[in-house]
This record gives C-alpha cells, structure tokens and sequence, in this order.
C-alpha cells in the first residue's frame, strides 16, 4: 500500500483481502454476505438501495468495527471517516475525527491533565502519523477531538448487482470512488486543521 500522506486519510487494501479469503476471491465478500440484509430496501431482494444509501451500508461493512481490520483502513492518528446523508437533495458528507493535543487550545492546561497517548500497536501504525489512544481513567484528562464535516460532491457509484461476486465488485467500486473523494476533499481540511501543508490537486 501506498504511505500515508497529510491529505491521505483512508485506504483499501486489496492483497490483504485476496490472502485472507475464506473462499478464496475475497475477505470482505464473506463480510458482505454476513450483512446482506443491509442491501436491499426493505428487505426485497427486487429493491435496490440508491447510489448513496449503498454506499453508506458498504462503507459500515468495509470499515471496523463491522471488519477489523477493515478493508478500508484508516490513517492511525485519526478518531473515525464515517459517512451521512447530506441535508439537501442526494449527495454524502464524510465526518472526519480529528484528534488533537493541548497545544492546539489557547489555553494553557494543568501538566496533571492527561492528553491523548501514542498507541504504537495500532495495526495501521505509521512513525508519522502515530496511532493514538485515550489514557487510563485513574487521573484527569482532556481528549479534544475535531470533527471536519466535508461535502462529497462527485458521482457515486451506482450499484447492479445485490447477491454474489457481482456484489462484491460493485462494493470495491463504490468504496474505491469514494476513497478518492474523502481524501480529494476531506483530505486538504484535515491536513489544515493539523497544519500540516498539502501540494496543489
């Protein structure tokens, strides 16, 4: 897989998902015929999800804690990259947690106040973007996290099939589209609020 960059947020990683098939072709097949009900409105086999309804149901499925780890992968210093409906008409919004330390505040905190801690055991761990964890709840502590909410506007995939291999593959479609749209838009805001500097698109 490729390394993680400030504008890089999310991943798939499909030689992972080849090597761990319990069937042989792919893991998060297995995953998606565990959940298949999350795949057709109202349960009809005849009723498919909308382009965004289907993704959001394989965004849950590709990502932990539903696959752990996930298909998607999600850089280690990052909270969560869910998905909702957008308010007005179709479309999606990625919300983003951004985990932050005390020095982003104005103030000045008490040493004695516990901040986010390294996880270095984080199956995604990075030396740049080191996995984080909360701290043991013996003493106080203060866990900023932002969220940045960024509008997907791009074409989503639009699914054909509900069963099988052919479900599988529109799953990777959809979820590799909206890989590129999380870290084209997401991607540069996080990078900002961590200060982090993002070359021109």
């Amino acid at each position: 897989m490729n390394a993680w960059t400030p504008s890089t947020l999310v991943r798939t990683d499909d030689p992972y998902d080849r090597a761990r098939a319990s069937d042989g072709h792919s893991r998060l097949g297995a995953y998606l015929d565990q959940h298949l009900d999350r795949f057709h409105e109202y349960d009809e086999p005849d009723a498919p999800l909308s382009a965004e309804e289907f993704a959001m149901a394989v965004w849950d499925v590709a990502t932990a804690p539903v696959m752990s780890p996930g298909y998607v992968r999600t850089r280690p210093d990052l909270g969560h990259v869910r998905l909702a409906p957008a308010d007005d008409g179709p479309g999606l919004v990625a919300r983003v947690g951004v985990l932050l330390h005390h020095s982003a505040l104005k103030s000045r905190l008490p040493f004695a106040w516990r901040d986010w801690e390294p996880y270095r055991y984080h199956p995604e761990h990075d030396e740049r973007y080191d996995g984080l964890t909360a701290p043991d709840n013996d003493r106080p502590a203060v866990l900023i996290t932002a969220e940045v909410s960024a509008p997907l506007p791009d074409r989503l995939y639009t699914p054909m099939d509900t069963r099988g291999r052919g479900l599988v593959e529109d799953a990777k479609q959809a979820v590799r589209l909206l890989v590129e749209q999380i870290n084209a838009h997401a991607g540069p805001m996080v990078a900002t609020v961590q200060g982090e500097a993002v070359s021109a698109r």
